[in-house]
């Protein structure tokens, strides 16, 4: 008889017919197979090459906060009896381009003498989130030893031009006070204790307030330039302004009359609107209710005299140079390329859009 061998048909067979008819063995717990995962999907060829490959796309950016509306409440002349029609009504400077629907400069005029109806002050609110305030030296003022001439070139540097809206005049000559002022680094003039003093930081914001308010971080500071005693302090006005002889400290005509052309410059509660004020044939308490009335609850007087007071608007001409196009006021004295080509003798403020 032949033997089986396992290789044999027959005997493979049978085997087979065993297995199945056997239960299937089921591995133990701990040898469970782990859940199948799917297979990555993969990547042709072409975009294993493609020069474009590479991480993806960073999310774009979220849009920047809209700014807060803002608006300037009209208010009510300060007497009945010589306050006029459109007193206290604010209305977009039509002089410069600005949005029709979100003006960022506004003018109103107050009659604020309780019974001279001839005096007047025109100011000007603005949007200081919208626009920048910017100082600049003289060419001659404030007089200094301590700065050269070569560094104060009297005009607006070029790179502001394109967003010129207007320019204002600045503050006493050095030898009516010696108020002091400083640019960046340079220290024109030192600083007077007590006087009222208007401040910018490096975004162009203004401030304004008495000197010992930013004097323990005057280094802190970008710029800074003096003025008499704060018209109004904290939405109080000066316990001087009505005295016959302390007055003198803001400034008298040449036949020391108290009533000549003045400027000032305020802010409000919550620092957002910046206002000038040019006034005619206005003494300084008058002036500070001018400003008070508008909503400053600091101000502080800038210049005196028909000279040296102004508030020129800029627009370039037919052959596209800058120049004064308008005036706030008529019968302002300036130079129709000054500032901008023909230095300044005296020192000034400019306003310039800020970029979207």
């Amino acid at each position: 008889m032949t033997p089986w061998r396992w290789q044999d048909p027959c005997l493979l067979a049978i085997v087979g017919l065993f297995g199945c008819l056997l239960p299937r063995c089921q591995p133990k717990p701990s040898e469970t197979a782990p859940p199948s995962v799917p297979p990555a999907p993969s990547t042709t060829l072409a975009e294993a090459v493609s020069p474009d490959a590479g991480p993806p796309s960073p999310e774009p950016a979220a849009p920047a906060p809209a700014l807060p509306a803002w608006s300037v409440a009209e208010f009510k002349p300060p007497f009945e009896k010589t306050g006029k029609a459109g007193d206290g009504q604010w209305t977009a400077i039509s002089e410069i381009e600005q949005d029709k629907d979100a003006p960022y400069l506004l003018k109103s005029l107050v009659h604020p003498n309780s019974y001279k109806k001839w005096v007047y002050a025109v100011i000007v609110a603005i949007d200081m989130a919208r626009v920048r305030t910017t100082l600049v030296a003289g060419t001659h003022e404030p007089t200094s030893d301590k700065v050269d001439k070569a560094q104060r070139p009297g005009l607006i540097p070029t790179i502001d031009l394109g967003a010129l809206l207007a320019v204002f005049n600045g503050g006493f000559q050095a030898k009516h006070g010696r108020f002091g002022m400083r640019l960046g680094t340079q220290s024109f003039v030192g600083p007077r204790a007590g006087m009222c003093t208007v401040v910018l930081d490096n975004t162009g914001t203004v401030k304004v307030g008495p000197w010992e308010r930013f004097a323990t971080h005057e280094a802190e500071l970008t710029s800074w330039r003096q003025t008499p005693p704060c018209l109004i302090a904290d939405g109080t006005p000066h316990p001087d302004l009505g005295h016959k002889t302390r007055s003198r400290k803001w400034g008298r005509s040449i036949k020391k009359e108290p009533e000549i052309r003045r400027t000032a410059l305020g802010t409000n509660g919550d620092g957002r609107t910046l206002f000038f004020a040019l006034g005619d044939w206005i003494d300084p308490k008058a002036l500070a209710l001018a400003m008070a009335s508008a909503g400053a609850t600091q101000a502080a007087e800038l210049d005196i005299n028909w000279s040296y007071t102004r508030f020129l608007y800029f627009s370039p001409d037919e052959n596209g140079q800058l120049k004064v196009s308008q005036t706030l006021v008529p019968e302002l004295e300036y130079h129709d390329r000054g500032y901008v080509k023909r230095p300044s003798y005296r020192d000034f403020f400019y306003i310039t859009r800020r970029e979207p």
